[in-house]
């Protein structure tokens, strides 16, 4: 995004709740949980963790510069995205009904099962992605 539209306005980088997951943001909560933001770890990090959007969400038009360099329209609208395992659930035409799933491959092989509630287990890899009022529970390789 920052490549497209710059950055916030905060200077920070910008991303999505799915992509922020692997980087520690809590999708239940919607915020980066205390222990990876406070004491000396987030001091560390100092500001470096990107501003989290609810995917879909409107970041800004793109810049003069980069509407030039990839012959886009100065009117076209950058947002917050999504990974490929989810946009792979929603092309599929996603299931409509609550435990069933989609498998696929993309950067990784992932599967998602439609929730009502989040399941995590990291000792197993499972983990959750918020989807409206449901959840996306699954796993990828």
């Amino acid at each position: 995004a920052a490549q497209l539209c710059g950055t916030a306005a905060s200077g920070a980088f910008r991303s999505d709740w799915h992509n922020a997951l692997k980087l520690g943001f809590d999708v239940q909560e919607l915020c980066y949980p205390p222990w990876l933001i406070q004491g000396a770890l987030g001091a560390k990090l100092g500001g470096k963790l990107p501003e989290v959007a609810r995917p879909g969400e409107r970041f800004a038009f793109v810049t003069a510069a980069a509407a030039e360099r990839w012959h886009l329209p100065r009117d076209c609208i950058v947002t917050a995205g999504s990974t490929d395992s989810i946009s792979a659930f929603l092309a599929s035409g996603w299931p409509k009904q609550v435990g069933e799933a989609v498998t696929s491959l993309g950067s990784t092989l992932a599967i998602k099962l439609l929730s009502q509630a989040p399941v995590e287990d990291s000792s197993r890899g499972v983990y959750s992605h918020r989807l409206g009022d449901l959840w996306l529970v699954g796993g990828a390789s």
